[in-house]
């Protein structure tokens, strides 16, 4: 699934959400004007399963994480409990089968 579809369906149905930038000038534009802050997570737009998602304390850490990876965006990081989606679908029609939410403990 893309990340920045979501983020973008979820802000146009004006549903609240972590601010996602798949620009890193807008970024940046943000960052400057208090917009945003540091930590933020750096992870694949396409991806699922928290695989190569990164927290970020500070630009340097995004600047290295963009030159070594493509298709990154970077994410607000929200303080608080975490919840898993789950979402699973048939491999042949395509169709959404079952959807199931858990709380991260660690």
């Amino acid at each position: 699934m893309n990340k920045m579809y979501m983020y973008n369906w979820l802000k146009d149905h004006n549903f609240r959400c972590a601010k996602s930038y798949d620009n890193r000038a807008d970024f940046e534009n943000d960052l400057k004007q208090n917009k945003i802050y540091f930590p933020v997570f750096v992870k694949p737009i396409k991806g699922s399963a928290s695989v190569s998602i990164n927290k970020a304390e500070n630009m340097t850490t995004v600047d290295y994480l963009f030159e070594n990876e493509n298709d990154l965006m970077i994410q607000e990081y929200l303080d608080g409990q975490e919840i898993g989606a789950d979402v699973y679908i048939d491999m042949i029609s395509g169709e959404v089968v079952s959807i199931f939410t858990k709380k991260k403990l660690l």
